[in-house]
């Protein structure tokens, strides 16, 4: 019976004790660094029980966070600006594959040394986008025209002279709204000289003459040039009172 009472009391007084401890809001780290202090320590914390809700706002600087540690899924989308890039630091490398267009190029950023040459095909220009300012002069050789690629629209009035027309290279087909007048005379006095002219508002191109009678007659051409708006062409026979017919003629581009 002695024994009991002794128990019970033992174990009302350390729950009584217990008690007391609780209300006097007094506690002690059992193990942390610094026993008794009232202080938690790292080996008081259970690993990966720190909360977000656990940590006040704004307190995670650079050099909480481990060098090299976070990824583009720690980043939120959108939120890395131009401000946060460092100049320079961006290379190919890091730009995906056809990711940019010219609304992310600013005008005339693009300088001719940052073009790799024979990288800049038809389909990366814009239609009507390359204009004549743009192309240095004796820059662009047959071999990059394409076949039938230029036609009227492409040569300015009066552009194409007689130098950039190859020998027997213009054939009637070619010649859209080129007329073809004459004019005739015969041997008067021993000389003939008719002139066939252009109409109003036509372009004399080129002219010349010829004997056209069927008795031939010895002569020898006085004239046979542009004069005005036409073309002279001029013999004098060599036989007196001569009945030879001379024909002048002329091409004229219509307007």
């Amino acid at each position: 019976m002695t024994h009991r009472i002794s128990s019970y009391l033992r174990q009302q007084h350390t729950g009584l004790l217990a008690v007391f401890i609780a209300l006097s809001g007094t506690a002690y780290a059992v193990d942390g660094p610094n026993p008794g202090t009232n202080a938690v320590g790292s080996e008081d914390i259970i690993n990966g029980e720190v909360k977000t809700a656990d940590i006040g706002g704004g307190v995670v600087t650079g050099a909480k966070v481990l060098d090299d540690s976070l990824g583009n899924v720690d980043l939120k989308s959108g939120s890395v600006r131009a401000s946060e890039v460092a100049n320079g630091s961006l290379t190919g490398g890091d730009i995906l594959p056809e990711s940019l267009t010219d609304a992310n190029l600013g005008t005339d950023s693009v300088q001719a040394d940052e073009i790799r040459f024979w990288s800049v095909g038809s389909d990366e220009l814009a239609l009507s986008a390359v204009g004549d300012a743009h192309i240095r002069d004796n820059a662009v050789r047959s071999d990059e025209i394409q076949a039938d690629a230029v036609g009227s629209s492409e040569i300015a009035p009066d552009a194409v002279g007689s130098s950039e027309i190859g020998t027997n290279t213009v054939s009637s087909s070619e010649l859209q709204g080129v007329g073809f007048f004459s004019d005739t005379a015969t041997v008067q006095s021993n000389v003939a000289s008719p002139k066939a002219t252009c109409p109003a508002n036509h372009q004399l191109l080129s002219g010349g003459g010829e004997v056209i009678s069927l008795s031939y007659q010895p002569h020898h051409v006085l004239a046979n040039k542009p004069e005005g708006d036409g073309w002279r062409y001029t013999i004098v026979s060599h036989i007196d009172n001569s009945q030879a017919t001379v024909r002048a003629w002329v091409v004229c581009l219509a307007p």
